[in-house]
């Protein structure tokens, strides 16, 4: 996180919601961002994560209101290669995630 998104980034809360990948909260004290952490399978591969994400980005960037983008990595990319882990992503989360819902 820190070398990618967040460079004073103190902790990381799993948040247990979803399917097939693994989430958590990342903050710094001030700024809070909702991280993915998938891994490359039968169901997609690191470069389709990334179209996926860059897709996103390009809705939320025409306007559309119900896209979370996510946010570009100091690289520019979207994801980020984290070797035999997968690849991650990050983005702002738009409200605070209640029970039974994903942010």
């Amino acid at each position: 996180m820190a070398a990618h998104w967040l460079p004073g980034a103190t902790g990381a809360v799993h948040l247990p919601w979803g399917f097939g990948a693994y989430r958590w909260r990342v903050s710094d004290g001030g700024t809070t961002l909702f991280v993915t952490l998938d891994r490359p399978g039968r169901r997609h591969t690191g470069d389709s994560l990334e179209a996926a994400y860059a897709g996103a980005a390009d809705l939320a960037a025409a306007g559309v209101d119900a896209v979370c983008a996510p946010l570009p990595a100091r690289s520019g990319r979207f994801t980020v290669h984290l070797g035999d882990a997968g690849a991650g992503e990050a983005r702002r989360p738009r409200a605070a995630p209640g029970p039974g819902r994903s942010p």
